[in-house]
């Protein structure tokens, strides 16, 4: 296994807020980015690690094959970590990278290595 698959595994062990608030918005109505942000706040109260995604208008598309995707940016949070500037607190990556990781080899920024590493150890 890699250091990527690995790093894989964590991120995609993160609480998915998008996906909750979908459920949630489905069984009980309300509206789902509105659920996510309240959800965002449980978690942090609750200090678990999470991430927080938000789909944008425009199509990523990947320059190594025929991958297109709606842009989504997730922002992966550690609530533990008191230094709110630190990337070990917040680090933001883009779908597309997470296409380009699984499916082409491409390695975790820097950042995102550090903060799912922390993430990993806890």
């Amino acid at each position: 296994m890699t250091k990527e698959t690995e790093l894989l595994e964590v991120f995609d062990a993160l609480p998915d807020l998008l996906a909750l608030a979908r459920e949630i918005e489905a069984r009980d109505g309300g509206y789902a980015y509105e659920i996510q942000n309240n959800l965002r706040e449980e978690h942090r109260k609750k200090g678990i690690p999470f991430k927080w995604s938000m789909p944008y208008r425009h199509i990523d598309r990947c320059d190594q094959c025929d991958y297109y995707y709606t842009a989504i940016k997730h922002e992966l949070e550690n609530p533990r970590i008191k230094n709110r500037s630190s990337h070990l607190y917040q680090v933001v990556i883009w779908d597309i990278d997470i296409h380009k990781i699984r499916e082409h080899g491409q390695p975790f920024p820097d950042d995102c290595r550090a903060f799912l590493t922390q993430v990993a150890q806890e």
